[in-house]
């Protein structure tokens, strides 16, 4: 591996990495490549989120004495079992972002959703308040005692999605240590070290400020327009296969049987990992996706295949002037985080949403794939009580919905950006990266009080630049990395590949690790 010397910090670097299930062994891996290089590293900490996988986990193992750890399931049995100081607690949070204790409870769904959320609409809460905020003291207190240990002039993480990380985050950005977490672009293979964790990170505006692209660069920028406006965005880690719904098939499933109980039997038997609330073993998932899931997707799109307010793609000029909306997978980290307020409650928001259009004009409303065959019909139910509401065809194309609408809302999801690449305005509920596109072609509407008047001026300001788009994806592409970290790295099967294989394991972490050193010279410059 080949890395700068010329910029590379003469100092030595602490570090502490905020980690979820097997990304830890990428940013340990990482650490190997660092010390390889001529980075100056120095002591480095790590929270982990997933008991299974750290002890089984071979690159763990290889770094037990050279890391010091702390693990989100040891935190969350001590609280269970001991007292917290309330007081003290209050007093933690008054250092950091209002709300801070919610917002990173409500961050994680094993925390804020039910057990089974990942796989049915699941919205019990099985911890009590003071179980909550017990968690949230003790967590505190060991990633206080963890930054006193390492002394971190950096924290490296991905899209934060536990309790940890979002409260790492905020502990790190209240003592003013930067903080760099691995986001998807959304285009290709671009991966990107975001110092924020909502919206656009500063590198991105520098980079737009400068406007000194390649043009290499700008080809590229100009042929991802052209994609989505014709086909959609396809992008690395995508999955291949809910497009199109789940197959019931009955024979493999019983197949996959055994092994499953085999499994469940081996993580019963385990008192750490049985312990472990961010795992949900084999047989509940096994049940789930192989069975009820398959046969509540075909139960719901028979159900819905008579209504009269859902609405065929061949019946879209029936329909008149319309808003398309999409709606977001529940659990998900661009509800829970990037739009906080309508977690668990899209529903209100698309009443609000109806209720703000211009006269004459409908709201058309689109299930995302995922979400098929997790919801109850019930949900369906209750969007059809909203006055001036439509639903889609689940696997239908979205591009022709979004080409004859007035206007897409979006709260942060891809489909917006998509829109924006096809001329369309978008009302921006949300914090999506692609907020920082500048020109008219979007507004960002977070009080629904304003949202008429929001809808209006959109409407009417509206001017469609190719050319401000043009900039802001060559930002993301020269301030990101091109890897293929889901299907690669992470080798998570059934996802969108940019490489096919032609680039190895290493030659992907390569890259990755010579991004980190870029990257953490900018922001400890």
């Amino acid at each position: 591996m080949t890395t700068s010397k010329k910029s590379t910090p003469q100092k030595s670097i602490q570090m502490i990495a905020l980690t979820q299930g097997a990304s830890i062994d990428i940013f340990l891996r990482s650490l190997e490549k660092l010390r390889e290089s001529d980075f100056p590293l120095g002591q480095v900490g790590a929270l982990c989120s997933f008991a299974q996988h750290y002890k089984s986990s071979d690159v763990v193992k290889a770094h037990a004495d050279d890391v010091t750890f702390i693990k989100e399931w040891d935190i969350v049995a001590k609280a269970l079992r001991e007292p917290y100081d309330k007081a003290e607690l209050e007093i933690a949070e008054s250092a950091l972002s209002p709300a801070s204790v919610w917002s990173a409870i409500i961050a994680d769904r094993r925390l804020i959703y039910g057990r089974k959320s990942k796989y049915t609409q699941d919205y019990r809460v099985h911890f009590t308040d003071e179980q909550l905020w017990s968690i949230a003291y003790h967590f505190i207190k060991a990633f206080d005692d963890l930054m006193e240990r390492i002394r971190p002039d950096v924290i490296i993480g991905f899209t934060p999605v536990t309790f940890g990380e979002m409260l790492g985050l905020e502990i790190a950005k209240s003592r003013g240590i930067p903080t760099l977490q691995l986001h998807s672009s959304r285009v290709k293979n671009y991966f990107a070290l975001h110092d924020v964790v909502s919206g656009t990170s500063r590198h991105f505006y520098d980079l737009m400020d400068k406007n000194a692209f390649s043009a290499e660069t700008t080809s590229i920028a100009n042929a991802i327009i052209d994609e989505a406006a014709n086909k959609g965005l396809v992008y690395e880690g995508a999955n291949k296969s809910i497009a199109s719904g789940r197959a019931l098939d009955v024979v493999g499933a019983i197949k996959t049987l055994p092994a499953a109980a085999a499994k469940e039997v081996l993580k019963l038997a385990d008192p750490v990992i049985r312990a472990d609330h961010h795992d949900p073993g084999y047989l509940v998932p096994w049940v789930y996706t192989k069975v009820l899931q398959p046969l509540k997707e075909r139960w719901i799109k028979w159900r819905l295949s008579s209504h009269p307010r859902v609405i065929k793609l061949d019946q879209l000029s029936d329909l008149g002037k319309y808003c398309f909306f999409p709606l977001q997978s529940e659990p998900e980290v661009s509800l829970q985080v990037l739009g906080r307020p309508y977690h668990k409650n899209q529903i209100e928001l698309l009443r609000n949403l109806a209720a703000s259009l211009p006269a004459g004009m409908k709201l058309l409303v689109k299930e995302h794939p995922r979400s098929m065959g997790l919801r109850p019909y019930a949900y369906y139910k209750a969007l059809f009580e909203i006055p001036n509401l439509y639903l889609a065809d689940v696997h239908a194309p979205s591009i022709p919905m979004v080409n004859a609408s007035e206007f897409v809302g979006i709260i942060s999801g891809t489909i917006g950006f998509e829109a924006v690449m096809m001329g369309k305005p978008v009302l921006i509920l949300g914090h999506p990266k692609y907020e920082a596109i500048p020109g008219k072609m979007t507004r960002k509407c977070l009080n629904l009080f304003d949202m008429p008047g929001d809808i209006r001026a959109l409407l009417t300001d509206y001017e469609y630049s190719k050319d401000a788009i043009v900039l802001f994806i060559s930002a993301l592409i020269e301030g990101s990395v091109d890897i293929d970290l889901y299907s690669n790295l992470l080798k998570k099967p059934g996802r969108h590949s940019f490489q096919d294989g032609r680039i190895s394991e290493d030659e992907d972490l390569n890259k990755l690790t010579n991004y980190m050193i870029k990257r953490m010279n900018e922001v400890l410059a």
